[in-house]
């Protein structure tokens, strides 16, 4: 590049492109969390010491924090170029950075100046992703995972089976991007041999609720965030419970029912005193929405909402507001603090019987948007087993697409 262009061009990125310099020397990569909160990499090439500091060009920086990085590359053979072994590369601190080192920053500014582009489109608010393993790897896997969905469902036993420290840090990073989490506990309420919620065996009855418990103390662990607005953040502020099938014999489905509403009310106080909220899901061949009203009627606590399947209504007929409202004339919007979506597939040898009540929206979502306006305040859970991440975008836009444009400008935020 010729010396005049490359001038030219350097004071037209300096003037609009450069959001923080750095001194002479250094490089630096700026990643932009959310209004306010950057992530600031800063590199020195060379192999001696430079002074370091960070000014901004958007706003006065209120903090900076350093986020710690595995130092163990220096002390290995190779860190330092052939013949350079020995080279004086200094060392890092507050005021300077070491020939070869790489830091990391978390700064938050008070914007005052606007940046040179426009960010990336919001994503949708509300839209809940089911994944498997770690919410790290699940999201990383999806490039466009924020285009699509602004949260993601775990399986209760990824938070029971993973260390304390470990999920803080996933957690943590979770809530740096703005990915709010849900932990289910639908899979495992299964009577046997996981989880069981009527007392016909009072040992596993009570090792179950424990079990639980230990789960929904581990959700509620904080995890540092290192912004002032996150640092009350949690793991999970929210649970989804529902019930499972009765034992087969000397246990009445009135005895299982009962010890459902018990267990239900000690779990929603214990969720309670720990900030969370209990999100009571119906589902197929374990709980219906005229049993889960009773129950959540019976426990009577503001820790507990109803999470309906839509496609469990619309195999029992109900495809409108007006057709809900006339079945359940006890269920009111406020109730409802979640959707699980989904539409159905019927037996193809045996077209009276259900045969999944998780087939993919990308099918027909025209009930599944109906009966959800119904609460539209209220985070919509992806419900269908899909078989790929492909099938996953497919299944968000769907959705997207049926709501339209004024959809998404008359509905207030969603929170979970």
């Amino acid at each position: 590049m010729l010396a005049h262009v490359r001038a030219l061009m350097g004071a037209i990125f300096k003037a609009h492109a450069a959001i923080f310099d750095v001194p002479a020397g250094l490089s630096v990569v700026v990643g932009r969390r959310h209004a306010g909160a950057y992530t600031v990499l800063v590199s020195n090439s060379d192999l001696e010491e430079h002074p370091l500091s960070l000014q901004s060009n958007i706003g006065p920086i209120l903090s900076v924090t350093e986020e710690p990085l595995d130092q163990g590359e220096k002390y290995s053979s190779g860190y330092l170029p052939a013949g350079y072994e020995q080279a004086p590369i200094g060392r890092s601190t507050n005021t300077s950075i070491a020939g070869g080192d790489v830091r990391i920053f978390d700064v938050e500014v008070t914007e005052t100046a606007s940046l040179i582009h426009s960010p990336a489109p919001t994503g949708p608010e509300g839209r809940m992703l089911p994944v498997t393993g770690g919410v790290y790897d699940a999201v990383l896997s999806r490039p466009t995972f924020m285009q699509h969905w602004d949260g993601a469902v775990v399986d209760w036993r990824h938070v029971e089976r993973t260390e304390p420290a470990s999920l803080t840090s996933e957690g943590r990073w979770a809530t740096q991007r703005g990915i709010r989490l849900v932990v289910d506990f639908t899979a495992g309420l299964n009577l046997y041999p996981d989880l069981r919620l009527c007392s016909n065996s009072a040992g596993q009855y009570e090792a179950s609720l424990q079990r639980i418990e230990a789960v929904l103390a581990k959700m509620s662990l904080p995890v540092n965030a290192s912004t002032a607005t996150l640092s009350s953040a949690m793991y999970s502020r929210s649970a989804v419970i529902t019930a499972h099938r009765a034992p087969e014999n000397y246990y009445s489905a009135e005895q299982c029912q009962a010890d459902f509403v018990a267990a239900f009310r000690r779990l929603a106080r214990f969720a309670a005193s720990r900030g969370l909220t209990l999100y009571l899901r119906t589902e197929e061949n374990k709980l219906n929405l005229a049993s889960a009203l009773q129950i959540y009627s019976a426990v009577g606590s503001p820790a507990i909402r109803m999470a309906p399947s839509t496609a469990l209504l619309e195999w029992d007929g109900i495809h409108t507001v007006e057709q809900l409202h006339s079945a359940f004339p006890a269920l009111h919007p406020e109730d409802i603090g979640m959707w699980f979506a989904a539409a159905t597939s019927a037996d193809p040898l045996v077209p009276s019987m259900l045969l999944s009540a998780h087939a993919p929206l990308s099918g027909g979502s025209g009930a599944a948007l109906a009966l959800t306006s119904f609460a539209p305040h209220a985070a919509i859970v992806f419900d269908a087993q899909l078989p790929d991440i492909d099938a996953e975008v497919e299944e968000a836009e769907a959705l997207h697409k049926a709501e339209g444009p004024q959809f998404h400008e008359n509905h207030d935020t969603i929170v979970v």
